[in-house]
């Protein structure tokens, strides 16, 4: 708590700066705690220590998809137009963040996937699927890896399934 309280006097703009030497000294954990810390530094401190929910919660909001829920629901026509009204500007802008940050939805997907957290990792591939339905938005390998990532998602379900009627 004494750190804590010190940690609060510097100002926000260091808390970068003393978080990559805090991890330096090995205190990843307790650096995740300093409230001054930027998304991007708060996502890869979250993710390395294991912490899905709040790594999802800052790539979403770094990726602007806070709102993506509609989106997610959409045809694939429908994402195709981007300028037809407010809805759908929001929605491009939104496709838009998540393939700007694709790279870093695959790297918590695989750490969900490898956790055991399937609420986690469902979040994150199906705002990664639904801007993948936009012509071009992700790389062809990006499209490979999410490709896998739903195929192996479909078929834990279905192994689920069929193991929870082989057990009745």
């Amino acid at each position: 708590m004494n750190g804590r309280c010190r940690a609060s006097r510097l100002g926000r703009e260091h808390h970068d700066d003393l978080a990559h030497f805090m991890v330096g000294m090995g205190y990843i954990r307790e650096a995740l705690h300093l409230p001054g810390l930027s998304r991007r530094l708060e996502f890869d401190l979250a993710i390395n220590c294991g912490e899905l929910p709040r790594a999802l919660h800052c790539l979403l909001s770094m990726s602007g998809t806070k709102n993506f829920a509609a989106a997610e629901a959409e045809s694939v026509e429908s994402l195709g137009v981007l300028a037809l009204g407010t809805h759908q500007s929001s929605t491009a802008q939104s496709v838009a963040g998540v393939t700007r940050f694709a790279q870093d939805f695959l790297e918590l997907i695989d750490a969900a996937d490898a956790t055991g957290q399937r609420d986690i990792a469902m979040a994150a591939l199906k705002r990664l699927a639904a801007a993948g339905l936009v012509e071009g938005a992700l790389k062809p390998s990006q499209q490979r890896s999410l490709a896998l990532q739903l195929a192996a998602h479909g078929e834990m379900s279905r192994l689920a399934v069929s193991c929870i009627f082989s057990f009745l």
